[in-house]
């Protein structure tokens, strides 16, 4: 993992003080839950930046949570959002660098592989299979057209670095390559990527468009998420 990398999300995190449990997260998180109960589980998140999303799967009675993140910054607003909560380990690592002391029964990331180039993503895909012992579960934006031309403008680079959409094709492919049995892989959350205009109320937009275009969300989703079984 290069120092620019870590460079580009500790800035991108340290602007990002007043974390909320937005609609976006919410959505992502019943996705996972939806496939997977995470009630009385180990759970290891990598990539887990702000780590809403474990706190999230605390609340919904994960047993012990391990956050890993290379980013100083992320992993000091995760630990702000944990404060008093002892059943949580936070790692500072390169996920493909990581060598936990132990597996968790289920190994989650969002937004996460989609910034490691060809030669690194399937190796990322297999660190999830190895550090657990029951499930895997990916959230990464899919290869809709508005994400393809997100993730390649100026803005976006400076903020995130190198981004690539997945397919799921591709993510199909890169679960047999890991030796990860496909569960599930589905597209989902058809408004993710579409960019809509800054005017008062279009929060509001967004939130009943996604209610309305839900269905559409297996074939237009604008994420996509992968579950497998190790």
């Amino acid at each position: 993992m290069s120092e620019n990398r870590i460079q580009v999300w500790d800035k991108t995190w340290s602007n990002k003080e007043n974390i909320a449990f937005d609609l976006m997260t919410r959505i992502i998180f019943q996705s996972i839950t939806n496939e997977l109960s995470l009630d009385g589980k180990t759970v290891l998140e990598l990539g887990c930046g702000s780590g809403r999303l474990s706190y999230l799967a605390y609340k919904a009675g994960a047993k012990e949570l391990t956050l890993v993140d290379f980013s100083d910054e992320a992993l000091r607003i995760a630990r702000n959002l944990f404060k008093g909560i002892n059943k949580v380990n936070f790692i500072k690592s390169d996920l493909l660098k990581l060598n936990p002391a132990k597996k968790c029964d289920i190994v989650f990331s969002s937004g996460v592989i989609e910034h490691f180039k060809e030669e690194e993503l399937p190796l990322a895909i297999e660190a999830h299979a190895r550090y657990s012992k029951e499930y895997v579960a990916i959230v990464v934006p899919s290869n809709t057209v508005f994400n393809k031309r997100l993730s390649v403008s100026p803005q976006n680079i400076q903020r995130y670095g190198y981004e690539k959409p997945i397919s799921v094709r591709e993510m199909e492919r890169l679960f047999k390559g890991a030796n990860i049995n496909r569960k599930r892989i589905r597209r989902f959350h058809s408004m993710y990527g579409v960019p809509l205009p800054p005017i008062p109320g279009i929060g509001y937009v967004r939130t009943t468009l996604t209610t309305l275009l839900k269905p559409l969300g297996r074939w237009i989703g604008g994420l996509l998420i992968a579950i497998g079984e190790v």
